[in-house]
C-alpha cells in the first residue's frame, strides 16, 4: 500500500478528534479562496474578510468543500493535484494526500456524506468532462467516464437532490451526474463564467451562490441558470458554506456544569435540542452517564436507566425546549453525562453532542 494513503486516514482522524469539542468555523458562514488565501464572505453584499494564506509552495487551491463535521477540504490544482484540509481560523493548508490524476484545471469540490467521498473537477484533456472522486476512508481516486464534450467545469455544489457545476466552455450553469460524471447545461448565467469560479449552497435557504470570473458574488436560479448580482468579489477559486449543525444541551437544575451536589439532594436533569437544518432527520439518540471508574449507564426510552452504553431511541430530530429525563438524587461519584445524536445505525459516534460533569458527595 502507498504509505501516503496509509497516513491520510490518521491525519483525518486527528482532525476529526480535534474539532469534536467545539466548532472553529462560523456556522452557516460562506468561505472562499483566491487560490492563495482563505476569506469569509458576507453573503448579503460580497464583502470579503481575509483569514490567512494557505502556506504551501505548489499550485493553487482551486476548490473548497465542508463535511458535516466542519472540516474544510481544499483541492490543489495543477500537475500534482492533491487534497488538503484548510484551517478556518488562519487559512493554513495541511496536505492529506496526492491524487492519482495527471492534471486538474481550476477545480471544484463537493463532499458526499452518503458515500464519504469528495467529488471534484476538472480533470480535462480538452475532449470531455472529467469528474473524479476521492475516498476519504481508503485514499483511492477514481476518474468517472467522460461524455465526449469539451468542458471546463468549475465549482461543484449539492442542494440535497442535485449536483450542480458551471462550465466555462459553454458559459452555462448545469448539472453533473453523480454516477457517470456527465454535465448537462441548464442555461447561461448572463455573466462570463470564465476559467475559474465557485459554487456553494446556503444551508439556511438552499439557494445557490456563485463566484464568477467576471468578478462578483451571485445567486443562481436553479431552473434557468440565470445569475443575479449580489456584490463585487475577487476570490474566484473556490466557495463553500460551513455547516450549521444541531445544538444540544444537557443541564442539571438549569446549570451546564461542572457542578457539585449532595448525594441526598434531588435534582432535575433536562435535555434541550435545536435541530436547525437537521430538523426531521432520523438519528440515533444517546444519553449516557459515565462514572469516573468506568461504569456506564444509559437512559433509554420511555424513561429508565440501564447498565452499559445503549441507544436511547432512533427518531427524527425535533425542537426540544426542555425535556426532563431524571428527577431525584445522583449516586455518589464523579459523573460525565452526555447527550448525543448521530447516524441511525445503533453504533455510537457522538457526531453532535453536549456533556455535563457532576460530582455527587
Amino acid at each position: 500500500m502507498d504509505a501516503r494513503k496509509g497516513l491520510h486516514g490518521l491525519i483525518i482522524g486527528m482532525l476529526i478528534l480535534g474539532t469534536a469539542s467545539a466548532a472553529t468555523y462560523e456556522p452557516g458562514g460562506l468561505y472562499s479562496t483566491d487560490g492563495d488565501a482563505l476569506y469569509i464572505i458576507d453573503k448579503n453584499n460580497g464583502a470579503a474578510t481575509a483569514i490567512g494564506i494557505h502556506y504551501y509552495n505548489t499550485e493553487r487551491i482551486g476548490g473548497l468543500a465542508f463535511d458535516r463535521n466542519g472540516i474544510l477540504y481544499g483541492l490543489e490544482t495543477g500537475s500534482v493535484p492533491a487534497i488538503y484540509t484548510i484551517d478556518t481560523t488562519d487559512g493554513t493548508a495541511t496536505h492529506v494526500a496526492d491524487l492519482d490524476l495527471d492534471y486538474v484545471f481550476e477545480g471544484g469540490l463537493y463532499f458526499n456524506e452518503d458515500d464519504g467521498k469528495l467529488y471534484g473537477v476538472d480533470v480535462s484533456n480538452f475532449f470531455g468532462v472529467a469528474t473524479f472522486t476521492y475516498d476519504i476512508s481508503t485514499g483511492e481516486t477514481e476518474k468517472l467516464p467522460e461524455d465526449g464534450y469539451s468542458r471546463d467545469l468549475n465549482g461543484l455544489t449539492w442542494d440535497g437532490q442535485t449536483l450542480y457545476a458551471i462550465d466555462g466552455d459553454s458559459n452555462t450553469f448545469g448539472t453533473v451526474d453523480l454516477m457517470m460524471g456527465a454535465y448537462t447545461p441548464i442555461g447561461d448565467p448572463g455573466f462570463n463564467v470564465g476559467a475559474v469560479g465557485g459554487l456553494a449552497t446556503d444551508p439556511a435557504t438552499n439557494d445557490i451562490f456563485a463566484v464568477l470570473y467576471d468578478g462578483g458574488l451571485f445567486t443562481i436560479d436553479k431552473s434557468t441558470g440565470l445569475a443575479t448580482f449580489v456584490g463585487p468579489l475577487d476570490t474566484q477559486w473556490g466557495l463553500a458554506f460551513a455547516p450549521d449543525p444541531p445544538v444540544l444541551d444537557i443541564q442539571i437544575d438549569g446549570q451546564q456544569g461542572p457542578i457539585t451536589v449532595p448525594s441526598t439532594q434531588s435534582v432535575v436533569m433536562t435535555i434541550h435540542l435545536d435541530p436547525r437544518l437537521e430538523l426531521g432527520t432520523t438519528m440515533d439518540w444517546w444519553i449516557v452517564a459515565d462514572k469516573s471508574w468506568g461504569n456506564k449507564f444509559s437512559w433509554v426510552w420511555p424513561g429508565k436507566w440501564i447498565l452499559g452504553r445503549k441507544r436511547a431511541i432512533v427518531y427524527p430530530l425535533i425542537q426540544i425546549n426542555s425535556y426532563t429525563i431524571h428527577t431525584g438524587a445522583i449516586p455518589v461519584g464523579t459523573w460525565r453525562i452526555e447527550f448525543a445524536v448521530d447516524s441511525p445505525d445503533n453504533i455510537y459516534q457522538g457526531t453532535y453532542s453536549d456533556l455535563i460533569r457532576v460530582t455527587s458527595n
